[in-house]
């Protein structure tokens, strides 16, 4: 798997995907190389791995049109704490939490994500992405402007799964 490492010196990212992945290589390059593919703007795209110390399936390095950063946390840590650990690793406008066997489809969707957020004007909303899953009923990989998760926060360190779309969701 190739890992990317270009770093893009003095670039602020616009999108920072969080996302923590263990052991699952496979999954992971097919959502990397469907960022490459839908993605308008890559250079303003940062994508944040999280891996456990004691992951030996974690990307290589190569070169890639975004910007990819790694943190490397203890085994056994819950999902709220992982995303926690990403989200306080990245810098983007926009922050939107990911799991690693997601493909992305919608061709130029960041210039989608940015259109709607410029006509809130405030900055303050939630993107609900169309994820298959539970469609309109919940948001299970919501993407949130950094001033609304400074303001609300993004979700509690102890949550591990299923509540942490929920918590997001019921902000809003």
């Amino acid at each position: 798997i190739c890992g990317f490492k270009r770093s893009f010196f003095g670039m602020q990212p616009h999108i920072s995907f969080l996302l923590p992945t263990r052991g699952r290589s496979k999954t992971l390059q097919g959502l990397l190389d469907s960022v490459v593919a839908t993605t308008a703007f890559p250079a303003h795209l940062e994508i944040i791995l999280v891996l456990d110390r004691d992951d030996t399936d974690g990307p290589d390095e190569c070169d890639a049109p975004f910007i990819l950063r790694r943190v490397v946390v203890d085994p056994g840590l819950p999902m709220g704490a992982l995303n926690m650990a990403a989200y306080r690793a990245s810098s983007g406008r926009y922050v939107m939490l990911m799991n690693d066997d997601i493909i992305l489809r919608t061709p130029q969707w960041d210039r989608l994500v940015r259109e709607t957020f410029a006509a809130w004007g405030d900055d303050v909303g939630l993107v609900h992405v169309n994820d298959l899953l539970f469609r309109e009923t919940l948001c299970t990989f919501p993407l949130l402007s950094r001033a609304a998760c400074e303001e609300a926060g993004l979700c509690p360190e102890a949550y591990r799964r299923y509540l942490i779309d929920d918590h997001i969701t019921e902000i809003y």
